[in-house]
């Protein structure tokens, strides 16, 4: 094979969709034997561009001729006039700062394509030029640049052709600027008379015999420099040899979680993850992104979490199954703000594009994922990479305010959640379900208790029992309750936006009196007396929460609040931590004994090791409750049983037959008792609670 049998267009432009880098340079010089290149600006980005792809050339044992051209201000020239003995010595020295910091390239480009140009020089497979522009009278002009662009590269068969345009050697070059070059090919008659115009201006410049530009070969500190960049460079093991990468481990699953991959995989890689808190989604998930990764693609990853914490706790996974990608971005309000993260991600999936890097993950919220920015960025991928969105506990994305993040651009898509129906949202519900491919895979808590674990011989999730702490309003909280109650009677039946807006209010408000019922405190405060506070995960409403700090205080628990105050910026003085990040890892520790929390707990958090839950403050919506539960239990080293106490507020049925809708409350109660069953129906205890909430319904009935 040779260069004429490679497919070569007549030209190239970035920004029309073609991938230079890939699509020709990569190719050709892999077929090459040698390289002429004049580069029209130098800086150390511009060497490591120039020298993609030429792994090829080394292997085929070329040759690269390189003529570079330094930028000079009328400082440098200044410092070149005065080393009047050797004012090459002193272009090579200014030259040669570019090089100074090579750690710093790796931000820019891959190190070993530099290591490999210092390499080649010291072996004699690369000879190096430098030019600058003069005036009449030979003296080097400030601010000048050799315009120059130009590449002609020759196969085993004599074959070659020529490469010239806009384009710079520079990363923005490649990346953002948009400009094209033009191929000419000396085996094809109608461009032979281009390629040796081309092929005739190097062979002068080459020679110092070009009017205005004086080229020179350097042999000091900026050969010297290169030379001992690539003193470590190994063709077998670099990262630019052409042999395989060795061969990645495939993350081992469960087989209900490979029942799930394979579910992806035939509906074309979208699915909803159905999957009970505990049992392994995420690890299924990147399951599926590893199939990705190993496809050989240009891939870029979207996870999209609730909160920042949620995406610390991706990373970690990732790293822990050995999923590596050539770049990773955060995109939250923890990483900085949407126009800087947004510029991050444009850079990064434009370094895929150019052929730097392959892949990158982006770590995300919901709400970021919605931002304009992230979209416009997403949207403006090029279309040789393929893109997927992770979406995790992704009930949450199909509110109003993130539903923008659902859009087409992204080719794969996997969707997580115990819970991905939206409560009283059916427009959201069903928009997540067809974003997400329509179909989903279940696993339940009941199937995740019914099935054993291989390799510890117990079922995947704990068992647990679910405790009812009843209690009653006071009778200031009745009244109030009842009052409301009446005035929402009378509003129910209006259509108006004014009156349904006020009657939201209402509920509300009504609402708040069972969760903040004062008689709960009284219950908590005896509950605590009698139950093991180590472990433990408190769920409690807004204006309850220093109440109930208090009382584990009062018995000797050391516990600290988890709420939206306790920020997810990462902070140097907490060892790089957020404080909500450090917070739970105290807890993970057993610094702490206990977390209180209003809902920031809700969703995703992964703490095995909480084996009880007292639930002060719930709602009627399941999402809620089956999140709760997921908190206590995953399994955990010596946790055999979790607990579950649910306050539950019983009204007065006496005091509603006298003064109350006791119908309207009958039909609220009955709500209550739907999640009472539903948690019921899992726990270990369910007979003795069936026995229960029928006295419940009982007593709600008249039925004594």
């Amino acid at each position: 094979m040779g260069l004429k049998d490679l497919d070569i267009l007549p030209s190239y432009e970035t920004l029309e969709g073609a991938d230079p880098v890939t699509e020709f340079y990569v190719p050709a010089l892999a077929e090459s034997v040698e390289y002429d290149r004049s580069v029209g600006f130098f800086s150390s980005a511009s060497l490591a561009l120039a020298a993609r792809g030429i792994a090829g050339l080394i292997y085929n044992q070329g040759r690269m001729r390189l003529v570079v051209s330094p930028h000079l201000s009328g400082q440098d020239i200044e410092a070149i006039r005065q080393a009047q003995d050797n004012p090459s010595e002193a272009i090579e020295s200014i030259m040669s700062e570019g090089l100074m910091d090579v750690d710093a390239l790796a931000d820019e480009i891959e190190r070993d394509h530099v290591r490999a140009l210092g390499w080649m020089l010291a072996n004699g497979f690369l000879e190096l030029r430098i030019a600058c522009i003069v005036d009449e009278a030979g003296g080097i002009l400030p601010n000048q640049l050799f315009h120059q662009k130009v590449g002609i590269l020759r196969d085993a068969d004599g074959q070659a052709l020529s490469f010239s345009g806009s384009i710079n050697e520079t990363a923005s070059g490649w990346l953002f600027n948009s400009e094209e070059f033009k191929v000419f090919k000396s085996w094809d008659e109608g461009q032979r008379g281009f390629f040796e115009s081309d092929e005739r201006k190097f062979s002068e410049l080459w020679e110092n015999q070009r009017e205005r530009v004086m080229t020179f070969e350097p042999k000091g500190k900026f050969c010297d420099m290169l030379v001992a960049e690539g003193k470590d460079f190994d063709i077998e093991y670099s990262s630019i040899s052409r042999k395989a990468r060795p061969k990645v481990d495939r993350i081992s699953l469960f087989p209900y979680q490979r029942e799930a991959l394979e579910a992806w995989r035939q509906h074309d890689g979208r699915l909803l993850f159905e999957m009970a808190t505990g049992t392994g989604k995420t690890r299924t998930a990147l399951a599926c992104v590893q199939e990705l990764l190993l496809s050989g693609r240009r891939f870029a990853c979207v996870i999209a979490t609730p909160q920042s914490t949620l995406s610390r706790q991706w990373e970690r996974e990732l790293a822990a199954l050995g999923l590596k990608f050539d770049k990773s971005v955060f995109a939250d309000s923890s990483a900085g703000t949407s126009a800087q993260w947004s510029s991050e991600i444009r850079a990064a999936l434009g370094r895929i594009a150019i052929g730097i890097d392959k892949t990158v993950v982006i770590f995300t919220t919901h709400a970021s994922a919605a931002n304009e920015l992230f979209v416009r960025a997403i949207e403006g991928a090029d279309n040789s990479i393929i893109t997927c969105m992770v979406g995790d506990e992704v009930h949450g994305m199909g509110s109003c305010e993130h539903r923008r993040a659902l859009f087409d651009r992204y080719d794969y898509r996997i969707g997580l959640s115990a819970t991905p129906s939206r409560w009283f949202d059916e427009e959201g519900s069903a928009l997540l379900r067809a974003f997400y491919g329509g179909a989903s895979f279940e696993f339940t808590i009941e199937d995740a208790q019914d099935t054993i674990n291989p390799l510890t011989g117990e079922t995947f999730l704990c068992p647990y029992e679910y405790h009812l702490v009843t209690v009653e309003l006071t009778d200031e909280e009745a009244e109030k309750y009842n009052q409301l109650t009446r005035q929402i009677s009378k509003l129910s039946h209006s259509d108006d936006d004014e009156t349904k807006e006020r009657l939201d209010q209402l509920l509300r408000r009504r609402a708040l009196i069972k969760k903040d019922a004062e008689t709960k405190l009284d219950a908590f405060d005896d509950l605590l007396s009698k139950v093991d506070c180590n472990d433990l995960l408190v769920f409690t409403s807004p204006r309850r929460i220093n109440e109930v700090e208090a009382l584990l205080a009062k018995h000797g628990v050391a516990a600290h609040r988890i709420t939206q105050q306790q920020g997810t910026r990462l902070k140097r003085d907490l060892g790089g931590l957020s404080e909500r990040d450090y917070i739970i890892n105290m807890f993970r520790e057993g610094v702490l004994q206990a977390l209180v929390a209003i809902k920031c707990l809700d969703e995703g958090i992964d703490i095995p090791q909480a084996k009880c839950a007292i639930l002060l403050s719930s709602s009627t919506n399941p999402r809620e409750y089956i999140q709760r539960v997921g908190r206590v239990i995953r399994r955990s080293p010596g946790k055999e049983l979790a607990h579950i106490y649910d306050f539950v507020v019983i009204p007065d049925w006496s005091r509603l037959e006298l003064f109350g809708d006791i119908e309207a409350e009958r039909k609220l109660f009955n709500q209550e008792l739907v999640r009472i069953e539903d948690m019921r129906a899992s726990a270990s205890n369910s007979t003795e609670l069936l026995i229960q909430t029928r006295k419940l319904l009982g007593r709600a009935y008249g039925d004594q």
